[in-house]
């Protein structure tokens, strides 16, 4: 409980007493004063002022007005019976036992007080009090009441007298004397200093509570000039104030004032001074009222101090903080903000002050989350788009929690920008995606590993069989033909298993002059079967494409133009025409993008023109960027086109992309034509096939791959031993370092690998000529095994031609 000698009562009598000095005399309004003051002080709801005379009873004044009303229910005046059946105020709940809880609810008044008014054992009055606030709060006003009660009595019988002159003569001189009494009662109390000074600013009376501030008695005190009490700084407003009174400016001036102790230390006192004047109006003096506010003026500077700490600390987050009310069903008006959220959303704080958080909820509605923080009165973090005042959306992440504020329930909101992160989590999730489908590739390239060597194997077999049957035929016109073709389907399905290694990025690229016309015209005859017939293909080539040579990998200028005409099968859905076209043409310097990094001169361009959907701005510029793609997630990598760019580039080549939508699609690829000893090389090769009579081992771990290299090897005139287990051939050349004269192997076998054997052996005969083939090995690169010494390397499917110049080389026979 509150004490009543507390500051904030203090200051509450001074006000009370200020306004009954001048409104004691004028009584019209003097009831309504008084009963305004009691409910202010007391927080009730509702005041009703009532004066008796001879048992009779009369309302003064009831506040607010709207609630007079309730004085003519029977309910009311009950309750004024019973008020005026005790002698002391009382206090009645609607939830106890008692008579006056009956009378309370029917009027629906809540806690009450009743105040009667007395003066020498007489009832005058009474003042009824509705509605009031906490009990507690309540018991500690009874006390402060009861005094007040008795200067109410007072003026109530002062009024009164004052009314009826017969009763006034009457008790006159005894209502004086009392009222002197009281009065000085009143001047002599313990909360509120009050001193009477003259025209001069001298104390002519002051009671005990000012003594006790100043630390003077009575005697020190009166006949001196209140300015020795007053701070020197101080000085000039407080004469100021007293010369507004003594002028009638202003009827009462009010004023903080420091004054000086005995002992030497100061303190802050409230003054509160009314000016007096004698029947000629003329200035004769202040009546003042003093309350010690140090403690309440350091609480408000602690208080000051606190708050510019919190704006200080508020404002220098990072976040955007907010506080709104929070009402039942929705979320109330900001009434605070930190800089930051001026910065970020655009809007003024006097705006914000206007705003509810729907307002800046992009989806125009209030958080789905604040219901639930009300009900469950937890924090909660979840993320939302908000909208600037430019209209410009972003995401954000904010933090809410319920707090209470001077019995008010409000929602605290930290608001977290979390654009880059969203990017960021965008990103890894891109990245993410690339290194599966990484992931995805080099599982691909394990499988087409696989697949490559038992591919090849078999190819060999049936191309070793092709050719020595085209060799052995005595009558060879009428199936020649047959075996021909069965010998280039054997050769393309090496290209293809070549393509298919490339395309997992794990065969072994080598560039040499070819004939561009040449290489996009197989290609096409492959793509044919695969291109639907309500597809048109239209392939131009002009005089000088048809002759064009270019240093390439012919693979990888077939799987460059595979994936464009992929990609244009794609884009018109199954219905267009497709254009093919080879030509030349001379790129000068500002035909050439700043990208690229290609000299001036003459190129061959390969265009791939459809009919399609095109594309728009925003996709071209993503086109050759790795996984990207705009087919459905079974449809396609997303690396075609970037597996173009990179053919393009290692031959230091452009590319040049139109595109619009509803327009169709043009890719060019421009490859620098080779030079003239490039294309005299690729027209001159040496197709000399070797023969002899040499020793030769031949090593596969496949019977029939073992016995057709030695079936096409003794064709050739070669004497050939051939074995399919490693680890016999090994014991072969031990037991007989020279009994051959070349050794033949494969490189995927059981036991020893065909260079582990190829090495042991070297151990045995430094000077043994050694060949290597495969049809696939991860392991395997022709570069590293020329500079290991190896004579030569042979790809599998084996074609006779080509192993028996590797043999012939290994000899130095060529």
């Amino acid at each position: 409980m509150v004490p009543t000698d507390h500051p904030a009562y203090q200051s509450m009598t001074v006000s009370f007493l200020e306004g009954l000095l001048q409104k004691v005399n004028q009584t019209d309004q003097f009831p309504e004063f008084a009963a305004q003051e009691f409910l202010e002080i007391s927080g009730a709801k509702t005041a009703v002022l009532i004066q008796e005379e001879a048992h009779q009873h009369r309302i003064l004044a009831t506040i607010p007005q709207r609630r007079a009303t309730m004085t003519e229910q029977p309910a009311f005046w009950a309750l004024v019976d019973e008020m005026h059946n005790h002698h002391q105020i009382q206090i009645w709940s609607p939830e106890e036992e008692s008579p006056a809880a009956a009378h309370l609810n029917e009027l629906n008044a809540g806690l009450s007080m009743a105040v009667p008014f007395e003066t020498s054992g007489k009832r005058a009055g009474g003042l009824l009090l509705f509605g009031l606030p906490e009990l507690e709060h309540v018991v500690s006003l009874r006390h402060i009441f009861t005094a007040m009660s008795q200067v109410i009595a007072l003026a109530l019988r002062s009024a009164l007298l004052f009314e009826t002159q017969e009763l006034l003569l009457e008790s006159n001189s005894l209502e004086l004397k009392k009222q002197r009494e009281s009065l000085q009662a009143f001047f002599d109390n313990k909360l509120v200093g009050m001193v009477h000074k003259d025209a001069d600013n001298r104390y002519l009376s002051v009671n005990q509570r000012w003594q006790d501030m100043l630390g003077y008695d009575q005697e020190e005190l009166v006949g001196r000039c209140a300015d020795e009490f007053i701070v020197a700084e101080d000085l000039e407003q407080h004469r100021l104030s007293i010369r507004q009174l003594a002028l009638k400016v202003e009827p009462t001036q009010k004023c903080s004032t420091r004054y000086r102790r005995k002992d030497g230390s100061a303190f802050w006192g409230a003054v509160s001074a009314s000016a007096l004047y004698d029947e000629n109006d003329n200035f004769t003096g202040i009546l003042a009222l003093i309350v010690d506010e140090t403690e309440q003026r350091q609480a408000r500077l602690k208080l000051q101090e606190s708050e510019k700490k919190y704006r200080f600390l508020l404002n220098n987050l990072k976040d955007a903080v907010f506080l709104h009310r929070f009402e039942q069903d929705q979320l109330g008006p900001f009434v605070e903000i930190n800089s930051v959220a001026t910065e970020r959303y655009g809007y003024s704080r006097d705006e914000f002050l206007q705003m509810t958080p729907s307002d800046l909820n992009a989806e125009g509605r209030v958080d789905s989350k604040a219901p639930r923080v009300y009900q469950d009165q937890k924090e909660y973090t979840f993320e939302v788009t908000h909208r600037k005042k430019n209209g410009e959306t972003f995401p954000v992440e904010i933090n809410a929690a319920l707090i209470a504020l001077e019995g008010e329930k409000y929602i605290l909101a930290t608001v977290r920008d979390i654009s880059e992160r969203k990017e960021a989590e965008a990103e890894k999730e891109k990245l993410e995606e690339q290194l599966r489908q990484k992931y995805k590739m080099e599982a691909v390239g394990v499988m087409a590993g696989g697949m490559a060597h038992n591919f090849n194997n078999n190819l060999s077999i049936i191309m070793g069989n092709i050719e020595l049957a085209l060799l052995k035929l005595d009558d060879p016109q009428e199936l020649k033909p047959m075996l021909e073709y069965a010998k280039t389907a054997v050769l393309r399905s090496r290209d293809l298993i070549k393509q298919i290694m490339l395309y997992s990025r794990q065969g072994q690229s080598s560039k040499k002059p070819i004939s561009i016309s040449l290489i996009v015209e197989e290609t096409l005859n492959l793509l044919r079967s695969t291109i639907p017939t309500t597809i048109d293909i239209d392939y131009q080539v002009d005089v000088d494409g048809k002759t064009a040579i270019i240093k390439a990998d012919p693979t990888r200028i077939q799987e460059a133009l595979i994936n464009l005409c992929t990609n244009a099968v794609h884009a018109m859905d199954e219905s267009g025409q497709l254009s093919i076209a080879i030509f030349t043409k001379t790129l000068w310097a500002n035909d050439i993008p700043a990208q690229y990094q290609c000299a001036p001169g003459r190129y061959v361009c390969l265009r791939v023109k459809d009919t399609g959907c095109g594309m728009s701005k925003e996709v071209k510029e993503k086109i050759f960027d790795p996984f990207f793609t705009t087919k459905a997630v079974d449809q396609g990598t997303g690396m075609g086109l970037s597996t173009v760019q990179g053919v393009v580039d290692q031959l230091q080549g452009l590319i040049k992309v139109e595109s619009a939508p509803g327009s169709g699609t043009s890719f060019e690829l421009f490859f620098p034509l080779a030079g003239a000893t490039d294309s005299e090389t690729a027209e001159t090769e040496n197709k000399t096939i070797p023969t002899g009579s040499e020793r030769i081992l031949f090593v596969d771990d496949e019977e029939m791959l073992a016995e057709l290299g030695k079936e096409i090897l003794s064709y050739a005139g070669y004497e050939v031993s051939c074995t399919t287990d490693s680890r016999q051939a090994l014991a072969q050349i031990k037991e007989n370092p020279h009994s051959f004269d070349l050794l033949v192997t494969d490189q995927t076998m059981p036991g020893l690998t065909g260079k582990e054997l190829i090495e042991q052996a070297r151990r045995i005969r430094p000077e043994l000529p050694v060949i290597l083939c495969t049809g696939y090995s991860s392991k395997v690169n022709e570069q590293e095994l020329k500079k290991a010494g190896f004579d030569a390397f042979c790809m599998k499917p084996l074609e006779m031609e080509n192993l028996l110049q590797a043999v012939g080389k290994a000899l130095n026979k060529c």
